[in-house]
């Protein structure tokens, strides 16, 4: 079953109220999610978030310290409750679709 990706920026707007894209951001999961439709993330866009979490809000970032990005990506595994409908994409799963394996 194909799945939504969010992507950094996405995570991003979820995460930071202050973001003028913050709300959208929230409606368009919240309808994804009761739509019944599976959203993914993948580990890259882990990676990029914290990147930007972390970094200096005078350098375009969130000014988080390591310790709240942290806390954001390791509650459930994903940032999002358990059973929310949100999974992290396994990077085996990725391999094994570019290879053409099931």
């Amino acid at each position: 079953m194909p799945a939504w990706a969010l992507d950094t920026n996405i995570l991003l707007y979820l995460v930071n109220g202050a973001a003028a894209e913050h709300a959208i951001a929230c409606r368009a999961l919240k309808r994804l999610l009761t739509a019944g439709e599976r959203v993914s993330i993948a580990p890259q866009s882990l990676f990029e978030f914290w990147a930007v979490a972390t970094r200096p809000v005078d350098a375009n970032g969130l000014g988080w310290t390591i310790e709240q990005a942290g806390r954001l990506l390791t509650f459930n595994a994903s940032g999002f409750p358990a059973g929310s409908g949100v999974e992290i994409v396994d990077p085996d799963d990725l391999r094994a679709t570019e290879s053409g394996q099931p």
